[in-house]
Parts: structure tokens; C-alpha cells; sequence
């Protein structure tokens, strides 16, 4: 099933994007992609030129697919809300739920 392996994925964004800092300037993001996701989907894609050297082309647009769908925008914004995982998380390699 598709969904076992979106696990590691959306954990592997949201280390990517908490590691840049750039959780602040993502979060209004993923918000204003509830309701926009197509249109901010393809605004990743027309910024490229932005994201040269901090991001490459295949990145960006893995982003672009993961924007245009509402289940995985709401996936992203629940476990940013969730916050960094704790120290004694990262050594046991998870969560412990």
C-alpha cells in the first residue's frame, strides 16, 4: 500500500524543511495550500530559479506533487504542528507511539 511509504517521505520533508529554518515561512504556506494546493503547487514550480542551490529540480517537484494533494498538504500541517521529535525519539530511530 502507498500509504506505508508516505510515512518516511513526509518525515524526511519535514527534517529537510526543520533543518533550513524554514518552518516559520512554511506553515502559512501549507495553510494557504488547503485551499490553493494547485496554485501553489505550480508557484514551487515557477520559483525555481529562487530555490537554485538550496533545492534541486527533482526536490522541487516532489514538492509540487505533494502540494497538489490536499490528504498529503494536511499530512504535512498536522505533523509540523506535532513539533521537532524529542532527543530520546531521534536515538530510538521513531516515535514511540
Amino acid at each position: 500500500m502507498a500509504e506505508s511509504s508516505e510515512g518516511p517521505k513526509l518525515e524526511a520533508w519535514v527534517r529537510r524543511i526543520e533543518n533550513t529554518g524554514w518552518t516559520p515561512v512554511v506553515m502559512p504556506l501549507l495553510e494557504l495550500a488547503r485551499a490553493l494546493g494547485l496554485v501553489a503547487s505550480q508557484a514551487i514550480l515557477m520559483g525555481q530559479p529562487l530555490f537554485r542551490g538550496s533545492a534541486s529540480e527533482a526536490t522541487l517537484q516532489e514538492m509540487s506533487e505533494w502540494l497538489a494533494n490536499p490528504d498529503k498538504v494536511e499530512q504535512l500541517i498536522e505533523r509540523f504542528e506535532q513539533g521537532p521529535p524529542s532527543t530520546a525519539d531521534c536515538r530510538k530511530g521513531g516515535s514511540t507511539q
